[in-house]
C-alpha cells in the first residue's frame, strides 16, 4: 500500500490513508482477507447505491476494487471480493504490481473526473435533472465539485483550474 501512496505522490496525484477514523484498516487486520475489508465494502456499496440516479447510470463511482490474484485463484470464490470481480481489473501476469496498481488508480479517478464533469454540464442544462440532484441533500455537491487535487499539476508555465459548479 504504501509504495503505490508514494508513487501516486510523484505522479502529482494526492493520496490519503485513513488510519485514525479507520482503526481496522491499521495492522495485522489489513491483511486478513475476512474481517475489516467486509465492513469497508459494505459501507462502499450504501454510498454508491445513493449515487445511482434513478432509470440512468451512476453519478458517481467510488470503488475500484484491484484483483492482484489470478481469476481463477482458488481463495477468491472463499472471500467477500468474490461479489464485486466483475467491476475490477485483474492484474495480469508478469505484470509489476505497484506500476499496475498506479496506473489503475490514475485512469479510475482521471475517468470519475470527466464523468463528474459531464454530470455537472448535464446538471446546468436539464432543470429536471438539477430538481432531481438538490432534492437530495448533498447530492448535487458530491457529483458536481470535484477536489483539483485530484487532477495532475499542470505543466512549468501552463495554468490549470477545476470547474466548480454551483447549481
Amino acid at each position: 500500500m504504501l509504495p503505490v501512496f508514494e508513487r501516486l505522490r510523484e505522479r502529482g496525484f494526492l493520496p490519503w490513508i485513513d488510519r485514525h477514523d479507520y482503526p481496522y484498516g491499521r495492522g495485522s487486520r489489513a491483511t486478513q482477507s475476512r474481517g475489516w475489508c467486509v465492513q469497508e465494502l459494505a459501507w462502499a456499496e450504501l454510498l454508491q447505491d445513493n449515487l445511482i440516479h434513478a432509470g440512468g447510470p451512476a453519478l458517481l463511482n467510488v470503488t475500484l476494487p484491484l484483483y492482484f490474484v489470478p481469476p481463477n485463484d482458488s481463495r477468491l470464490p472463499r472471500s467477500v471480493w468474490q461479489t464485486g470481480r466483475e467491476r475490477g481489473p485483474f492484474r495480469p501476469a508478469g505484470v509489476r504490481r505497484v506500476d499496475w496498481a498506479v496506473e489503475q488508480i490514475i485512469r479510475f479517478v482521471t475517468r470519475e473526473q470527466h464523468q463528474t464533469e459531464q454530470v455537472a454540464g448535464y446538471a446546468l442544462q436539464s432543470t429536471l435533472f438539477r430538481n432531481q440532484l438538490l432534492a437530495k441533500p448533498g447530492l448535487s455537491q458530491r457529483v458536481t465539485q470535484f477536489s483539483p487535487t485530484l487532477t495532475p499539476p499542470a505543466p512549468a508555465g501552463a495554468t490549470h483550474t477545476s470547474p466548480r459548479v454551483s447549481l
